[in-house]
């Protein structure tokens, strides 16, 4: 069967996906569980339940703010729209972070080490950071701390982006890329695709499951620092398989695909330590 659309609110927060039937009737439980929701390989979406943060994200400035002392890096989640909750979720098993900070303030902002831009409508983001007075602030941020875009992160990094809407919208810029928007087509045209990943996967044989939904890719590097970490493995539609699908410029990280839709963590486990390398650096 078609996933169907489905809607759900956690906290306050309105939360639209597309689920199989069986599993939206096992959704009519308790709402006091936060659902997550895992993609899987096959297209088969699994449901878990995870643990109630003791503050709620709907009206609260520091809400949702996980921390372990004996860890080394505050990590800060674009929280404006998208997928942040995933990527917050991923980043709490990670052993050097210390803080999870979902970021929807200057001052949230100005309280992190590294920050990631998530995946989600990179227009409403956009729109969303320029009306709460925090597009300066991230293009400040991009400039001298570690920052990863996924999907419409990506975009929004990008200094360059093609196939916008009319009239075009504001990017926050960083790498030296330019981005095709939607280069696969709509929701239904959404796939998974296993690929090497320079720094990641080991052989031909470890691949990571790359989760493409309405995704970019990148359709030209513009400069000699930026490294090309991965491309397609296999031609899409119209879509060569030589696209490039993830890059790393310096303290810049971005990925046309979702890793935080996966139960694999090792991209995040990476940008954390491309981050602390950078921040040591700058110390030293």
């Amino acid at each position: 069967d078609e996933p169907l659309p489905y809607a759900f609110s956690v906290d306050g927060i309105e939360i639209s996906t597309s689920l199989h039937k069986d599993i939206i009737q096992g959704l009519k439980k308790s709402t006091e569980d936060v659902i997550k929701i895992v993609y899987q390989p096959q297209a088969i979406f699994k449901v878990r339940a995870v643990t109630r943060c003791s503050s709620t994200l709907n009206g609260h400035k520091d809400a949702m703010v996980y921390t372990n002392t004996e860890r080394s890096i505050c990590i800060g989640v674009l929280a404006l729209q998208g997928a942040f909750l995933e990527h917050i979720h991923i980043l709490q098993r990670i052993p050097q972070v210390s803080r999870v900070v979902p970021v929807r303030t200057a001052e949230q902002l100005d309280s992190v080490d590294a920050l990631i831009v998530p995946g989600g409508e990179s227009t409403a983001i956009s729109l969303v950071a320029e009306r709460s007075g925090l597009i300066e602030p991230l293009r400040k941020f991009v400039r001298s701390k570690p920052t990863w875009g996924t999907c419409a992160g990506m975009i929004l990094l990008a200094n360059k982006a093609n196939r916008t809407k009319k009239g075009g919208q504001s990017l926050i810029g960083g790498l030296d890329i330019t981005v095709n928007r939607n280069e696969f087509g709509s929701q239904i045209d959404s796939f998974e695709s296993a690929i090497q990943i320079n720094h990641i996967t080991s052989s031909s044989s470890d691949l990571f499951p790359a989760v493409f939904i309405r995704a970019p890719i990148i359709s030209s590097i513009n400069s000699p620092d930026v490294e090309v970490l991965a491309r397609l493995q296999c031609s899409t539609g119209e879509t060569d398989v030589s696209a490039i699908v993830a890059v790393k410029q310096g303290h810049l990280l971005a990925t046309a695909f979702h890793p935080e839709l996966t139960n694999d963590d090792r991209i995040h486990g990476f940008f954390v330590k491309v981050a602390i390398d950078f921040l040591n650096e700058k110390k030293s």
